[in-house]
């Protein structure tokens, strides 16, 4: 399931692109014009791979689904499958092996149809939220949250944050014609403390996104490049993770809320237990059912062990 922020920053590449489209069809240049108007949204539909010769089809059916991307109508004979540019965004566990290796399935799995490959590699602040949400709940543990009084999590002094990066991979080819993955971008947008960092922006050029018929042209026409702004996925990312901190500070209060009757339950069935074992106890020293009082006598307690005959 994604995050309010990994959609936020989604969202921020899909509004730039669709702004930039439009842009470049109001252009005045009739090879842009011509390029603009091949470009489609590919959004978060399937990639899906042919078998490749000597692998197992259970490695290469499968699809893969970016978080967006961009598509083409094509100008060649045979075709093009899949989108020019795929994006990506890592929130949650990614490190930048595991970002790679999707990269590659992307480029190496299309043979090289998806050139570009952007990503957002925002897990950094997925993780300064794990330890926030860590110290929220060790909080209501030790009841240091006076609910009654207007706590904001959001707000919280004490939360912390970091940095997030973006990356960007082509597809290259080697001698020999062999197809390579090549990171030609890892820039920092955001600073540990959240703030935008300018030279961090994205700049993408259209013959990235363009038919690979049609690079040439689209070289020439020196069209503007998509342009996503550092300050634009800071802002985004802020002002969604006022939603996200809200709803893991109610998932923080139930987890806890959680632990504590499970904790309070199992020490009344310990109690239970215990009564059970020292009733036993007391009636293999007595011989028979000795009630409740031979179970107070049994915890070092002076009194009679049980009331027979009328009598104590």
């Amino acid at each position: 399931m994604t995050s309010d922020v990994h959609e936020a920053i989604v969202g921020t590449f899909t509004h730039a692109s669709a702004a930039w489209r439009i842009a470049l069809e109001k252009s005045r240049n009739k090879e842009i014009q011509d390029a603009a108007q091949t470009l489609l949204p590919h959004g978060n539909r399937h990639v899906r791979f042919g078998i490749r010769e000597g692998e197992g089809a259970e490695n290469t059916r499968a699809a893969k689904s970016p978080d967006g991307g961009i598509h083409h109508s094509c100008s060649l004979e045979i075709r093009c499958k899949y989108p020019a540019l795929v994006f990506e965004v890592a929130f949650t566990h990614e490190d930048k092996k595991e970002l790679r290796k999707e990269v590659e399935k992307y480029i190496l799995r299309s043979n090289g149809e998806v050139r570009t490959v952007v990503a957002v590699d925002a897990s950094e602040i997925y993780a300064a939220e794990r330890k926030n949400e860590n110290r929220l709940k060790k909080m209501y543990r030790t009841g240091q949250v006076d609910e009654s009084a207007q706590y904001s999590y959001f707000k919280d002094e004490n939360n912390i944050t970091a940095g997030a990066s973006i990356l960007v991979w082509r597809a290259t080819v080697r001698k020999n014609n062999i197809l390579s993955v090549g990171r030609v971008q890892e820039k920092k947008f955001r600073d540990e403390t959240g703030n935008a960092i300018q030279s961090g922006s994205l700049r993408i050029p259209l013959e990235d996104c363009v038919c690979k018929g049609n690079i040439d042209s689209a070289k020439r026409s020196k069209a503007p490049p998509l342009e996503i702004l550092s300050e634009d996925l800071c802002k985004a990312i802020d002002r969604n993770l006022v939603i996200y901190r809200d709803f893991r500070a109610e998932e923080a209060i139930k987890y806890v809320q959680k632990k504590q009757k499970e904790k309070a339950d199992e020490e009344e069935r310990e109690r239970q237990r215990e009564e059970e074992r020292l009733r036993r106890a007391t009636e293999v020293r007595t011989g028979g059912d000795v009630g409740v009082f031979g179970l107070i006598r049994e915890r070092g307690r002076t009194l009679s062990a049980r009331i027979k005959d009328g009598r104590f």
